[in-house]
């Protein structure tokens, strides 16, 4: 009987650890609500918390080990802080129409995004340690103040969507990123009349 408990443990475990397919993850249940999440008794594997005035994330949510989908649209978050580390099973993360002036570092320890949505906010650049998030497929920054982009994009091996429409771009710019990016499908919006002061190391 014993044995029986321990077998039955550790499957409980191995199944709460194990990554999703997009296909399992959208049959999954959707919690609207952080206390009901928390409350749940099960494995909470996506939570939608768009438009409740969210400031800060509040510390709770990061006993939801499980999570591969969050999303924050609509609110009032200035940063995200270096514990959104804790939630590793992310796949899905989406924080658009925020107030964030800059790309969260700490998102670019998150190995198993595919889908990273950081769209209308106030982003000026993409950090070099992009690279980091090597199983990307899709990154949305539209309507930001990007003026930075590094190389270390073209490191992301599985990334197939880059939309940056409404970021003001040069012509030579974009030129710059299409040839960085021959195989993405790029997103821009006509270019500006516009320079930008930043320099970059293609080497």
């Amino acid at each position: 009987m014993r044995a029986l408990a321990l077998i039955i443990f550790f499957m409980a475990t191995l199944h709460s650890s194990a990554q999703l397919t997009p296909e399992q993850l959208d049959t999954c249940k959707v919690y609207s609500s952080l206390e009901k999440a928390l409350a749940a008794g099960t494995p909470v594997y996506r939570l939608d918390l768009t438009k409740q005035k969210i400031k800060e994330l509040p510390a709770e949510l990061y006993e939801l080990k499980d999570l591969h989908e969050l999303i924050l649209d609509r609110n009032k978050l200035k940063e995200i802080p270096v514990d959104i580390n804790k939630l590793q099973q992310l796949q899905r993360l989406s924080i658009s129409k925020n107030e964030l002036k800059s790309f969260p570092p700490a998102i670019c320890n998150l190995r198993n995004l595919t889908r990273l949505d950081l769209s209308d906010n106030l982003i000026d650049e993409i950090p070099d340690e992009i690279h980091r998030l090597y199983k990307l497929e899709e990154l949305i920054l539209w309507s930001n103040v990007i003026g930075y982009y590094p190389t270390t994009l073209m490191r992301l091996d599985n990334l197939k969507v880059l939309d940056l429409l409404h970021n003001e771009m040069s012509d030579t710019e974009q030129e710059r990123l299409k040839n960085l990016l021959p195989e993405i499908d790029l997103k821009l919006s006509p270019p500006c009349d516009c320079t930008f002061d930043d320099d970059y190391d293609d080497e």
